[in-house]
């Protein structure tokens, strides 16, 4: 009934239709896809003959190799574009993508290039650009670093070895070994377009890259492992006043700070591994919703140490991978392996839970309660056959506590069993038809211990949901 939403609505089918078409690894299901969302484009720009959903549709064309059509509807929105007086970068992107479409590449990379002028800082608009260029790329022979007419500064994350190098080091960093470790890293970065870094900040060589970062005028983000006064007190208090002024710097200084967990340090050398895995993949997404490239730095007197505490699926998809060599081994983080050196301190481990409750159960009748209890029994069979086993798995009234190894069990788990509570008839097992489940998920560092009061292994800890 509302024309301008059936455009926008039009659109966004056009939209996901388009996705499923890009994600597919069917050939018959990424067809029927494309023609899918050439269909909902199609339809839009015949309500609003505006250029957006006729640009899209005349690129599916293309893709689906109806590359005739294509090129007619592309000249249709190249008219369209002319005629608006004061053109954006939207508009102006979308001539580069005409004659993108049409096969003049000069004539697209200037376009392309004016539009990402245009959109200078705008980065989620220069990362649709981008995408869409990402897409283009499946089906045309484009020019070397065409995509590079539409730039975003780079994303960096520094992930120092644990257990390694100056500025991790010892009983304390010389000036020299401070100094020659920020000279190298200055070097690696010397002619690097790079706009948005990650880190946490519990050693020098994390002080300096964040140092050399602000002065770029970069944009910096920062993970610590427990409370900054901590981090102060127990990492970088050891090499002198001035590298605590230093650390109180950079952390001031940055344009985000999370704390990755509440609770403190007492002795646990985990927390420092597990607060750079969250920066490394802060710095991964980041760049992916950017379309940016992703760009891995490390110090290290051994580069195998880097692999030692970091996943290396994030090594393969970053871009750029930059090891800074250093001179001398020694930490006051512990240990390369993450392993607890504290006598006194409990050793964390980073897992996965599930916290699940049935919605509305408080009302349920005392018939239906019993039907529930059936269905935990279908729940259970769903554990039983489940190759994403729980290391803990507990029930209290409508709750479930499972506990997993890692997110991505965790996650195939919870998918299951929402399948099955949208696939369950629940009159037929005599519960309310409108029956569903909320599922939370949290991961973090927990305390494996021994429950006295339910006489197994259980984890306790600290949840942010």
């Amino acid at each position: 009934a509302d024309r301008r939403q059936s455009i926008e609505m039009l659109s966004l089918a056009g939209r996901i239709a388009k996705d499923r078409w890009a994600k597919s690894a069917n050939v018959e299901e990424s067809r029927a896809a494309g023609k899918n969302s050439i269909c909902y484009y199609s339809q839009a720009f015949d309500l609003s003959g505006d250029y957006f959903p006729g640009i899209n549709a005349a690129t599916m064309l293309f893709a689906i190799g109806e590359r005739k059509r294509s090129r007619e509807l592309a000249k249709r929105i190249e008219g369209i574009c002319r005629t608006i007086a004061n053109p954006d970068h939207w508009c102006v992107a979308t001539l580069g993508e005409t004659f993108l479409l049409s096969g003049d590449y000069d004539a697209a990379q200037t376009y392309y290039a004016k539009a990402a002028e245009m959109a200078a800082g705008r980065f989620g608009d220069l990362a649709s650009m981008r995408r869409q260029l990402r897409l283009l790329e499946r089906c045309v022979d484009l020019p070397d670093n065409f995509i590079d007419a539409v730039s975003i500064p780079a994303v960096a994350a520094f992930l120092p070895a644990m257990g390694s190098g100056a500025g991790d080091g010892g009983s304390g960093a010389s000036p020299e070994e401070a100094e020659t470790l920020e000279g190298r890293l200055s070097a690696v970065m010397l002619g690097r377009e790079i706009g948005f870094a990650y880190c946490s900040v519990s050693s020098i060589s994390e002080i300096l890259f964040l140092e050399a970062m602000q002065s770029r005028g970069a944009e910096t983000n920062v993970v610590l492992p427990f409370s900054r006064d901590e981090v102060a007190g127990a990492c970088i208090g050891v090499f002198g006043e001035n590298w605590v002024d230093r650390f109180y710097g950079v952390v001031d200084g940055a344009d985000s700070v999370e704390v990755a967990t509440r609770e403190g340090h007492f002795g646990d050398d985990s927390l420092y591994g597990y607060a750079r895995r969250l920066a490394g993949g802060y710095a991964e997404l980041r760049a992916s919703h950017l379309e940016a490239d992703l760009h891995l730095l490390t110090a290290a007197d051994d580069e195998r140490k880097f692999d030692s505490h970091l996943p290396s699926a994030m090594r393969r998809k970053a871009r750029y991978f930059h090891s800074v060599a250093t001179n001398r081994g020694g930490s006051p983080i512990a240990s390369a392996t993450g392993l607890n050196t504290s006598e006194t301190g409990a050793m964390r481990e980073v897992r996965t839970m599930i916290f699940a409750d049935v919605v509305g159960f408080s009302g349920f009748s005392e018939e239906s309660t019993r039907s529930y209890v059936e269905f935990l029994g279908e729940i259970a069979d769903i554990l039983n056959t489940s190759p994403q086993r729980p290391l803990l798995q507990n029930t209290w009234g409508d709750g479930l506590f499972l506990v997993f190894a890692n997110a991505v069990d965790a996650g195939v788990f919870a998918i299951s069993l929402l399948d099955t509570i949208r696939t369950t008839d629940w009159s037929a097992k005599g519960l309310p038809p409108e029956t569903n489940i909320r599922i939370g998920i949290h991961t973090g560092p927990v305390y494996p211990a021994n429950d006295k009061i339910i006489a197994r292994r259980n984890f306790f800890g600290t949840c942010l949901l």
